[in-house]
């Protein structure tokens, strides 16, 4: 993984450019929230980035790529006023359908963490491939 600071107009921006492995995505998740802190971010809804997240940069490694040929994926994070502005690109499988922010029923095994990002972040946008897909993340600050 390699994280790198870029002085903007709006301030500092994260970038983060990792092999898109579930054992990196516990880090990579934190890193973003405490980014997210220092540029204004509340504790509670760090936590809360963090978890969201990890969510996103898990469903990549687990159900987007091939674990023999993970390929890379690149966050972006960016302050722009009073909005924290996150964009996460890989090149693996796309989504086919968009998941709703629906729960499943309660002896469904997977399927929880979409409506969780629903709930916690403030505005998702999702572009599939190919070339990449794209995920945006916008969380406001206060």
């Amino acid at each position: 993984m390699t994280t790198s600071l870029m002085n903007t107009p709006n301030g500092v921006d994260l970038h983060i450019e990792a092999v898109a492995l579930a054992r990196d995505v516990p880090g990579i998740a934190e890193e973003i929230a405490s980014y997210a802190q220092t540029i204004g971010l509340d504790l509670q809804a760090s936590f809360k980035l963090k978890i969201s997240i990890a969510e996103a940069l898990n469903n990549i490694a687990g159900h987007g790529v091939d674990p023999e040929h993970p390929g890379i994926i690149k966050i972006t994070c960016r302050r722009s006023e009073r909005v924290l502005e996150i964009s996460i690109i890989d090149t693996g499988r796309p989504i086919d359908t968009l998941p709703t922010g629906l729960f499943p029923l309660y002896d469904v095994e997977h399927g929880r963490g979409w409506p969780i990002m629903v709930s916690w972040i403030d505005q998702i946008e999702y572009q599939p491939g190919p070339p990449f897909n794209r995920l945006s993340l916008t969380k406001h600050l206060w």
